[in-house]
């Protein structure tokens, strides 16, 4: 079994009932990535190096986060990032026995680069992420959001399903990024589905042992857009979801036409 149970883990195991909350939203000349590293020893500690790139020159950071979880609960991890000690950590969502904690390293990032990390005190260590939302003048009109927390998946060896929801879009074409923690190939058909349509799977530890980051093309609608990950027997956790869109040219030209009739009225 990849996962150890503790006797507090057992008494609060149940259905997954959590959710993955809005984090991050914003609308600009604005870009993301989200990038995913395994950790290798599934222990207490973990070195991750997390390699930025295709950023244009000069571009701007405007958020950026250190992801890490356990499913033994430690109460607190501590990380360095970029060479710089980010101290202690409280986990800041759980579900059941999954327990992710979350960094702000807006002012480590700095453009193309290797950002190396070192996380140590959570128990049964899978992975890392980093979520990173960056500006530049050249880049189109998009908008860029993140969904994180805990969402555990399949802890009872069933087929079990958990979603989250994007608020606030303007229809276009997008991309879609999921990381994942404990998922492996021993019990696979996994698949990701977004607005019931099914666009990625299965969660194989694609990064290494236990963990997986899927990128995955997708086509948002005007309003509310539900992202749906289904497990079918493999113990998962799921803890962060970026996505993001370049509106389509209609609704472009209507938001340029906004904003000229706001700079008009505000000249009168």
């Amino acid at each position: 079994m990849k996962r150890i149970a503790t006797l507090a883990a057992l008494l609060i195991a149940g259905a997954a009932q959590s959710t993955l909350n809005p984090t991050y939203m914003n609308t600009g000349k604005i870009a993301g990535v989200l990038l995913g590293e395994a950790a290798g020893t599934q222990g207490f500690t973990g070195n991750f190096t997390f390699s930025l790139a295709g950023l244009p020159v000069g571009a701007v950071t405007l958020q950026a986060y250190l992801y890490a979880s356990e499913f033994v609960f430690i109460p607190n991890a501590t990380a360095t990032f970029a060479n710089t000690n980010l101290g202690n950590a409280s986990a800041y969502s759980t579900d059941n026995t999954f327990w992710t904690y979350r960094w702000n390293v807006t002012n480590l990032v700095n453009g193309n680069a290797q950002y190396g990390a070192f996380i140590q005190g959570p128990m049964q260590l899978y992975g890392s992420a980093l979520a990173v939302v960056y500006t530049h003048p050249t880049l189109p009109m998009a908008t860029v959001g993140i969904n994180d927390g805990a969402h555990e998946l399949g802890e009872n060896a069933n087929t079990e399903s958990g979603n989250t929801q994007f608020a606030g879009w303007q229809p276009g074409s997008g991309r879609l990024s999921v990381f994942t923690v404990g998922d492996d190939p021993a019990a696979s058909g996994e698949t990701v589905d977004f607005n019931s349509v099914n666009v990625g799977g299965p969660l194989n530890g694609n990064l290494g042992s236990h963990a997986s980051l899927l990128n995955m093309g997708v086509n948002i609608q005007a309003g509310s857009n539900t992202v749906q990950m289904t497990t079918r027997g493999d113990w998962l956790g799921w803890q962060v979801a970026m996505l993001q869109v370049v509106p389509e040219p209609a609704t472009l030209c209507a938001l340029g036409l906004g904003a000229l009739a706001m700079m008009r009225r505000k000249r009168a």
